[in-house]
């Protein structure tokens, strides 16, 4: 993954777990969070191309399972179950890494 692709994953991420966005607000508050470099990107203009047609909870969670390795995509992430603690756990651990990368989520 390239570094912009990386930054982009983790704004997802980032949004992913935050439990003040609203779900159907997470793909604005994503596009929002976009640096001018990130608009440019490929997958950044997809993204804001196609953000009116992702569904977050079947493309975007998937995704970001498999891009950060985290534990199977809970159907309600922000539960109180545990498997979406253990989801929000792996996700809190990989934000918190990508931050000590110097990455701004």
């Amino acid at each position: 993954m390239d570094p912009v692709e990386r930054r982009i994953a983790a704004k997802l991420l980032a949004v992913d777990v935050d439990p003040t966005i609203p779900l159907a607000q997470k793909m604005n508050a994503v596009v929002g969070r976009f640096t001018p470099e990130e608009q440019v990107h490929p997958l950044g203009q997809w993204i804001r191309q196609q953000a009116s047609r992702l569904d977050w909870m079947e493309n975007v969670g998937p995704f970001l399972q498999t891009v950060w390795d985290l534990p199977r995509y809970p159907w309600n992430p922000m539960g109180s179950d545990p498997e979406a603690q253990t989801y929000r756990t792996a996700a809190a651990t990989v934000i918190a890494r990508l931050q000590a990368e110097g990455i701004q989520v």
